[in-house]
This record gives C-alpha cells, sequence and structure tokens, in this order.
C-alpha cells in the first residue's frame, strides 16, 4: 500500500472519528444538560486524536525508513565489497542494489549484490506492512481513546484550541528553521567563494570568461571563477 492511500485512509478514520465524536455529544445533548463546548468540537476532538498522531507517524516512518534500510543491506554485505569503499562509491553500489531489486539489471551483476537485491525488497515490504498496521493501529486506538474522554463537562473547545495553538506553533519553529538554514548555506557559500575569487574583481571586473572546463587538454577552458 503507498503511502498516499494510507494518508487517504487515516483521512477517512479521521472524518468517521469527527461523525462519531459529534453524534456521541449530540446524544448527550439530547438530554437538556447544559454542555461546555459544543457538539462540532467533541468531533473535532476525537478526528484530531485519530489523524494527527498517525500522519505524523507516517511522515516520520517514510522519513527514516530508506536510511534504516539502507544500512542493514550495507552492514550485511561481504567485506570485499565494503573494505575501504568511500561514501560516493558505496552510494553508487547501493543504487544499484536498488536498481537490480526494481528488476532494471544491466550485464552480469555480482551474486553478493543479487543477494542484497532481494532482501532489499523483502525488507521494502516488510517496512510498508509495518507502517501499514501501526499508522492504523494509532489511529483507531486515538479514535477510541478520545471517544472515551467525552462527556457532559469535558472541555472540548480548549482541548482543540489547544492542540492547534501547538501545531502553530511548531510548524512556525520549522519554518523558521527553514529560513535560517536556508540564510546560512547562502553565507557560508558566499565566504567559501569568495576565499577564492576577490570580491573586487567579481563585481568590477572587466573580464567575461564563462567557460567551464570538461577536459583537461580542452582549449580556452579556465573560466574567470572556475
Amino acid at each position: 500500500m503507498s503511502a498516499t492511500t494510507l494518508l487517504a485512509i487515516v483521512l477517512i478514520l479521521a472524518l468517521a472519528g469527527y461523525l462519531w465524536g459529534r453524534a456521541n455529544a449530540g446524544a448527550i445533548k439530547q438530554t437538556g444538560k447544559a454542555m461546555h463546548s459544543v457538539p462540532a468540537y467533541h468531533g473535532y476532538f476525537v478526528a484530531l486524536a485519530c489523524g494527527l498522531p498517525a500522519f505524523l507517524l507516517v511522515l516520520v516512518w517514510l522519513a527514516a525508513q530508506s536510511t534504516v534500510i539502507d544500512a542493514i543491506i550495507v552492514a550485511d554485505l561481504p567485506s570485499y565489497i565494503t573494505d575501504g569503499v568511500e561514501a560516493s562509491r558505496m552510494s553508487l553500489i547501493l543504487s544499484e542494489i536498488k536498481s537490480i531489486a526494481a528488476g532494471r539489471i544491466f550485464g552480469t551483476p555480482d551474486q553478493a549484490l543479487l543477494d542484497a537485491a532481494e532482501r532489499y525488497s523483502a525488507l521494502q515490504d516488510i517496512a510498508s506492512l509495518a507502517m501499514v498496521v501501526s499508522t492504523l493501529a494509532i489511529a483507531i486506538a486515538g479514535m477510541v481513546y478520545a471517544r472515551s474522554r467525552l462527556s457532559l463537562e469535558f472541555r472540548a473547545r480548549n482541548r482543540v484550541d489547544g492542540i492547534l495553538r501547538w501545531l502553530l506553533i511548531v510548524c512556525s519553529i520549522l519554518a523558521i528553521m527553514t529560513t535560517l538554514g536556508i540564510i546560512l548555506s547562502l553565507v557560508i557559500e558566499s565566504f567559501a567563494f569568495f576565499s577564492r575569487v576577490p570580491v573586487f574583481d567579481f563585481l568590477f571586473g572587466m573580464t567575461w570568461s564563462p567557460q567551464t572546463p570538461i577536459r583537461a587538454d580542452q582549449v580556452a577552458a579556465a573560466g574567470a571563477f572556475g
């Protein structure tokens, strides 16, 4: 099952949780007793408890799954493949393993790579199944737990407002950190560039030479700034 399909199922469960919570609150309201929050907030609380943890789990799982599986595959490779291999070369080996797992085989690969590709496919299937089971279990557990909390005195509006407030705070922090990361990257790269190229020559130089060298013996291959 793809992540998109899984998130769609979680969204449907969250909608069902909203309807369940609102219906329960509506039944309580029909008794004639005053409720702290309107029925819609009871539904929102159940929907958030169902969908939000499941959605976060899917995001974290997808972010970590590839790294974890790659580490397992590399650890299982024979020593004659991994010993003394640089990170760039290991990345190419992993790419070849993934290509073999996808059915794109060129030439005659090493038997160890074929075995690694088979294990990679098996780990992908296990990870996908575990993600589906874990996500649905958390979504259903969150919905049942939130439904059990609903009562006449339950302050659903306060809880929903608090969840949304923290969600906005987290999103704001992520946006700020992303912006700072972009600015810091620009500053670092600018310092690295101007440590090799004088600022005055870059801003006021009269020579235009944008050629990029392709091979060592190429004529007129040296650009003005590398």
